[in-house]
C-alpha cells in the first residue's frame, strides 16, 4: 500500500487535510474525484468568482501527482 495526501483548495488551501492508503495510483486518483464531486455538492458556489475548487494528490515527498480542479468561467454576456 501507498499513502497519499490530499490537499484541498476551496478558496483557501488546506495542506495534508487528508491522507490514505491505497493499493494503486489509480484506486488515489477516482478518490480524488470522489472527494472533489462530495466538495461541490456540499459548496455548489464554490467555482464562482476568483476562486476554484480543487484536490491535490501528493506523495509522501509532497510532490503533486494529480490536480483536480472545477472553475466556473461565465461568459461577459452572461445575465448579472
Amino acid at each position: 500500500m501507498t499513502r497519499y495526501h490530499f490537499n484541498f483548495v476551496d478558496g483557501r488551501f488546506h495542506s495534508g487535510a487528508d491522507s490514505h492508503d491505497f493499493e494503486s495510483y489509480a484506486e488515489a486518483r477516482l478518490a480524488a474525484v470522489s472527494t472533489l464531486g462530495q466538495m461541490l455538492r456540499d459548496h455548489p458556489t464554490s467555482p464562482f468568482g476568483d476562486d476554484d475548487l480543487r484536490v491535490e494528490v501528493t506523495d509522501d515527498n509532497g510532490l503533486i501527482l494529480l490536480s483536480v480542479i472545477v472553475a466556473a468561467i461565465e461568459a461577459p454576456s452572461a445575465p448579472r
